[in-house]
């Protein structure tokens, strides 16, 4: 079982795992319009400390990306920057 927040009219899965909300990262990257592989963003987002891990989620075949708030912060942050001014 999980929960959902909004994320930019676009409903983002939570579960909670360890006492901590792990957010998807499919589903961030579908709120932000964001293209780049799930496995990329986890392999930065990782580079530093673990913050994405998988999770299987019930009546799934394979487990799936989630990231701490931390993590879909960064995701968001970064997606915004990649639209922002470039070299000014």
């Amino acid at each position: 079982p999980y929960s959902t927040i909004p994320l930019n009219d676009y409903r983002v899965r939570i579960i909670r795992h360890n006492d901590v909300d792990w957010y998807s990262v499919n589903d961030i990257l579908k709120a932000t319009n964001n293209s780049t592989s799930s496995c990329d963003v986890v392999r930065r987002l990782n580079a530093n400390r673990t913050i994405a891990i998988r999770i299987f989620i019930y009546g799934n075949t394979h487990p799936a990306w989630f990231c701490t708030l931390t993590g879909m912060q960064l995701i968001v942050c970064g997606k915004k920057m990649e639209g922002g001014s470039h070299g000014n």
